[in-house]
């Protein structure tokens, strides 16, 4: 592959994976609704009291409570977001590197 077309795909890929990464807290079930005087009101969660408390590597979630809901939450989008910009950034940098061999 050559430096420019992976490069632009590291590009793509970085800010996609980063997209994907909160993703984990959008996509879980609660209980209940959003907790009162939370300081981010469009989420509905006050993070200054979460805690986790289970996680499940098998079937890839994420149990915790959010100081006054409990939540379940999967982990995919946040895994694939990991992965995503490792891949983005191996691509830019293996990109970055072979102009600069050529260059030299």
């Amino acid at each position: 592959m050559s430096s420019l077309p992976s490069r632009r795909i590291g590009f793509i890929l970085v800010p996609l994976g980063v997209v994907l990464l909160p993703l984990t807290i959008f996509t879980g079930s609660g209980t209940l609704g959003a907790c009162p005087e939370s300081a981010p009101d469009f989420l509905g969660i006050d993070f200054s009291q979460a805690r986790i408390l289970d996680l499940q590597v098998a079937t890839m979630s994420l149990s915790w409570y959010d100081g006054c809901n409990w939540r379940s939450s999967w982990l995919v989008p946040s895994v694939l977001g990991f992965v995503l910009i490792a891949i983005g950034l191996v691509l830019i940098g293996r990109s970055m590197n072979q102009q600069h061999t050529d260059t030299v």
